[in-house]
């Protein structure tokens, strides 16, 4: 709306991108944004604004948004700092960092989440479709039940009481409240904690994630890694899922096929 100088006070909805940056006048009805909105330079509230149907770039924004649930796109919240009392999902990438906006009523991002210095609990929300970003953040996710990419825990100072699943990959080192449903096995010599995810059948080490025939493919004799020590923590928690003692694991190949694992005698 560059150039476009009248007022619009019972504009209710924009179907497209709306570049608000050198409007100079409120839109104290607008309801619905289709796509892009750029607010950068804009000096104006958005009292009604309850939808973003693409990217919310709200940085260097001064006003809050209180009616704000949703958001389609990628929300780029870097140096907003107004609450967003409303807002429960954000369909794309977060960007949250070093930002002072209050999200408690999130409950779902679609995508990644950087939350590198974000100074506010997230107690709502329950769902991370992407990767997680935590280094530098030391506030709660008390209903956070789901991750869908790759979750560094390292040095995170809080428990994960609701978690229930990483779809990925995570890094637990340094990490002090492991949920009931990982089973850390050791570390191997290079200082990559493996763990097991009970909840999948899956051991995980570094940023590695493997079956019992992909562990033996990746980590084996002939695998492209070839070291004895992850394979050997491999063996180990599937040795100790079936209640075998560990004196017997160098003593057994494993294999598996789609729900089920075997043991050979070497």
């Amino acid at each position: 709306m560059g150039g476009y100088a009248y007022p619009l006070p019972s504009l209710t909805t924009i179907g497209r991108n709306a570049y608000l940056s050198e409007y100079p006048h409120p839109l104290p009805a607008l309801r619905y944004v289709g796509w892009h909105l750029e607010l950068r330079g804009y000096f104006h509230s958005l009292p009604s604004l309850t939808y973003i149907g693409g990217r919310a770039d709200l940085c260097s924004y001064y006003y809050a948004l209180p009616s704000l649930t949703e958001v389609g796109g990628d929300a780029d919240f870097r140096e907003y700092n107004f609450p967003l009392p409303s807002l429960k999902k954000i369909d794309g990438e977060a960007f949250l960092t070093d930002s002072e906006c209050d999200l408690s009523a999130l409950e779902a991002i679609g995508s990644n989440a950087h939350l590198k210095g974000y100074r506010h609990d997230l107690k709502s929300l329950k769902r991370i479709e992407g990767y997680v970003y935590l280094d530098g953040y030391h506030h709660s996710l008390p209903s956070l039940e789901y991750i869908g990419g790759s979750f560094d825990l390292y040095n995170y100072p809080q428990p994960l009481p609701s978690l229930k699943e990483i779809a990925e990959n995570a890094n637990l080192h340094g990490y002090e409240h492991m949920p009931s449903w990982i089973d850390c096995v050791g570390k191997c010599s290079r200082g990559y904690s493996f763990w097991a995810d009970l909840s999948r059948g899956l051991v995980r080490g570094g940023c590695r994630s493997f079956s019992p025939d992909e562990a033996l493919a990746h980590w084996g004799p002939n695998g492209p890694s070839n070291r004895e020590d992850c394979l050997s923590l491999a063996k180990k928690w599937y040795l100790k899922r079936l209640s075998i003692v560990s004196s017997l694991m160098n003593s057994f190949h494993i294999f598996s096929d789609k729900n089920s694992i075997f043991f050979t005698r070497l």
